[in-house]
């Protein structure tokens, strides 16, 4: 299996059987400098290979399916390309021999409409179409991301901008939609005090990853909205709360989860004389000064949230 970074992702389903033209399509790819996610050791058994197929596809952005006479017999590429279809992910029929009609029928659903490519006459040619396609919808090295508020800082209003501009522009034309492009172009909207966008934004970023601690934090920050937050509703308050747990279970060494969710309480709950639900604010300010608080991240919450001293000192202490 190889392992694959923060970029878009390809995975490969094929059959065993095809595993010379398998090696052979990940080391083109692989030399464009494109991540790819392929089965090389059977990784083991039963559920834990099971396991591990699922996780592949779920963290790929592409499955490329190499078709013959071996794979659309294969019960497991059916089942690997039934779970892309689930996920939504692009899936690109690679053919190694001509079966434009022999297909199974649920195969043929399956692959039906996608652009398919022929690497039975030419395969360097055929493997030079797929890289090409893939490169040019944002698979490949890019340029790295700001990754904290402070990058954000240093890079200027100016330059905030520009990057959210960029990046939408990039998202629209199809070449990046992955979660950490939407979670940095809505960090970008929350630094420009763009709440509308940022929201929306950032809901796509928790759709596609709900595993992002960053994108659950500032989905709560853009749910505020620049607000004080006994202005939220009792439901949004709610929802806040529980995007915050999440953050902070995912993400146990930050503590800018948990000050957020008590600076939340302690002016939405304590503000309207409401009983606070668990966990009470002392334990999340204790919690947020053991973990450790992050200057940038505080400031990104003292710059986002209306708030006074004295709700502040509350939450988290003088």
């Amino acid at each position: 299996m190889v392992a694959v970074n923060n970029e878009p992702s390809v995975f490969i389903s094929y059959s065993r059987r095809d595993d010379g033209a398998a090696a052979r399509l990940e080391r083109r790819l692989a030399g464009a400098g494109i991540a790819v996610w392929r089965d090389v050791s059977g990784i083991g058994a039963g559920e834990a290979f099971r396991g591990s197929i699922v996780e592949g596809i779920e963290g790929s952005q592409a499955v490329i399916v190499l078709l013959s006479r071996h794979s659309v017999a294969s019960p497991e590429v059916l089942s690997e390309l039934e779970l892309a279809r689930e996920e939504r992910t692009a899936i690109m029929p690679a053919y190694l021999e001509a079966l434009d009609r022999k297909l199974p029928n649920q195969l043929r659903g399956l692959v039906a409409g996608a652009q398919a490519t022929n690497l039975y006459d030419d395969f360097e040619a055929g493997a030079a179409r797929l890289v090409s396609w893939l490169l040019g919808r944002g698979f490949g090295p890019r340029e790295p991301l700001p990754a904290t508020h402070g990058e954000l800082l240093a890079m200027g209003p100016v330059g905030v901008e520009q990057l959210a501009d960029r990046l939408e522009s990039e998202i629209r034309a199809g070449k990046w939609s992955d979660a950490r492009t939407l979670c940095v172009l809505g960090q970008c909207h929350l630094h420009l005090r763009r709440y509308p966008e940022a929201l929306a934004t950032l809901r796509r970023a928790v759709q596609q990853d709900d595993r992002s601690p960053a994108a659950l934090h500032c989905l709560a920050l853009a749910m505020v909205a620049g607000r004080r937050p006994r202005a939220l509703t009792s439901r949004d308050a709610q929802r806040i709360g529980r995007l915050l747990d999440r953050a902070a279970q995912l993400d146990g060494r930050a503590g800018h989860h948990d000050c957020l969710a008590a600076v939340v309480k302690a002016d939405f709950y304590e503000g309207h004389g409401l009983l606070v639900p668990p966990p009470s604010i002392d334990e999340l300010r204790d919690r947020a000064r053991r973990k450790g608080l992050d200057q940038g991240e505080v400031d990104r919450i003292t710059t986002t949230v209306d708030i006074d001293e004295r709700t502040w000192s509350r939450a988290i202490g003088p």
